[in-house]
């Protein structure tokens, strides 16, 4: 039996009695303990740790991210007992300050760096301008209905033209690059509105981890709350009313489409995540298959009443 406890400073590995029996310490330097970090903080093994378990069958670990390593039991009573006096080791706390500020500046650049992070940005950036577009149109509009004379005119109408001709910049941008990172859910449903709920799940990884239901709701969430809270109707879609198929439905098929949207669109970016598989173009003839049927038998019971 072994017990493997990490720290950041180092590895250890512990018998049955609760003795030290092995132990690996990082280098002291704060790239390197930088590094370290950032593997345990992508919830990956460390080498150190792979390497103080290749001769033991049965080892006990309080860290979820050693699974693939050892049983996971964070509550045995060895681990309430630890303690890592960094101190005894030579180490210091302003060497893990020092690392730490290391880690979360590169964590950040590569956050900055990410496709989807850069495409909810931009989405954020065109609300951003659209508001201020409107802003500027209604006083533009009360100056020329009360006729009020400003010097400034003429600059705030030079201003929304930039600014409309910026929020069509992004647009193609978006475009560009959401069909890039997510090509089938692109090809299904649009890429300015795979945009949209790129925004509302957080990151592509959330996005395609969410269940059909929670894809439907996407953005009606203070909806939801305040159904939850003070009773009604609950919210039947959120985001997606935007698409063509449910703008068009009848109020009594919209659910029914939202639903189908939802099924379609959690295999296609589960598709664009996971598996890279092209399934975009079918899933959209099925799509559009299932709405006519839909809308004929619609008619029909319709002719029927």
């Amino acid at each position: 039996m072994a017990y493997i406890v990490t720290s950041w400073f180092g590895c250890f590995r512990f018998d049955d009695d609760g003795n030290l029996d092995l132990k690996i310490l990082f280098e002291k330097n704060k790239d390197t303990i930088a590094e370290k970090l950032s593997i345990i903080a992508n919830n990956d093994t460390l080498p150190e740790e792979r390497s103080l378990v290749k001769d033991f069958s049965n080892v006990i670990v309080n860290q979820k991210r050693l699974r693939s390593i050892g049983h996971y039991n964070p509550s045995h009573h060895f681990f309430k007992k630890f303690y890592s006096e960094i101190e005894k080791y030579g180490y210091s706390k302003d060497l893990l300050k020092n690392a730490s500020l290391i880690h979360a500046s590169k964590h950040i650049e590569k956050k900055l760096s990410l496709p989807d992070f850069q495409i909810i940005q931009k989405v954020h950036a065109i609300d951003d301008l659209i508001h201020s577009l409107n802003v500027f149109d209604e006083r533009l509009t009360t100056w020329k209905i009360f006729s009020i004379e400003n010097e400034n005119l003429k600059s705030f109408q030079d201003l929304m033209s930039q600014m409309s001709s910026e929020i069509n910049k992004l647009q193609v941008e978006i475009k560009d690059q959401t069909s890039v990172i997510a090509p089938n859910t692109s090809i299904l449903i649009g890429p300015m509105l795979t945009a949209r709920l790129l925004v509302h799940a957080g990151s592509l990884q959330k996005f395609a981890r969410l269940p059909a239901s929670s894809i439907q709701l996407l953005g009606a969430e203070k909806a939801l709350f305040r159904f939850k809270k003070e009773g009604g109707k609950p919210p039947k879609h959120g985001v997606i009313f935007q698409h063509e198929a449910l703008l068009k439905a009848s109020k009594k098929d919209k659910g029914k489409i939202a639903r189908l949207i939802s099924l379609k669109i959690i295999l296609t970016i589960r598709a664009d995540v996971y598996t890279k598989r092209s399934i975009g173009l079918q899933l959209k003839e099925d799509f559009e298959s299932q709405i006519k049927q839909l809308s004929y038998i619609s008619i029909n019971q319709n002719k029927d009443k």
